[in-house]
């Protein structure tokens, strides 16, 4: 028995593309920037940048089609799957590496913060949440 499941954390480096099938299923489409550091001959960091394609599908594609945008910073989950096809130009054989997300998650910046906090209900004031009996702040009881 094998697995295979891959986490990725980056940059998406376009807008989602969202599309329908004829049949109504939706997939989204976009690459991810997943950057690393490396310390070369001279002791100076490299950057390097592996753009990961990344595809979604049904509900998960239709929230990547409002709200992955270009810059948005994700941790995507799924797994590895090789799409190959004919070159038209050149009559070969190509394929490529694809994560098939199951999920991903919004991290960082303003964008993120305001998705979650539509997400999670907010708190009600302490003095609501324990009692009219507590209007002064010293009496609050933690």
């Amino acid at each position: 028995m094998s697995t295979n499941v891959v986490t990725i954390s980056g940059n998406a480096g376009a807008d989602a593309k969202l599309v329908q099938t004829q049949s109504g299923v939706s997939i989204a489409e976009f690459s991810l920037a997943s950057t690393r550091y490396k310390l070369g001959q001279n002791g100076e960091k490299t950057a390097v940048t592996s753009w990961i394609p990344v595809k979604l599908f049904n509900k998960a594609a239709d929230r990547a089609g409002s709200q992955v945008t270009k810059g948005t910073r994700l941790i995507v989950t799924g797994r590895l799957e090789e799409e190959s096809w004919i070159d038209r130009n050149t009559n070969q054989k190509r394929s490529r590496l694809v994560v098939i997300a199951d999920s991903f998650e919004l991290i960082g910046g303003a964008k993120a913060t305001a998705e979650k906090a539509q997400a999670e209900p907010v708190g009600q004031p302490v003095a609501q949440a324990v009692g009219q009996d507590y209007q002064d702040s010293e009496e609050i009881p933690f």
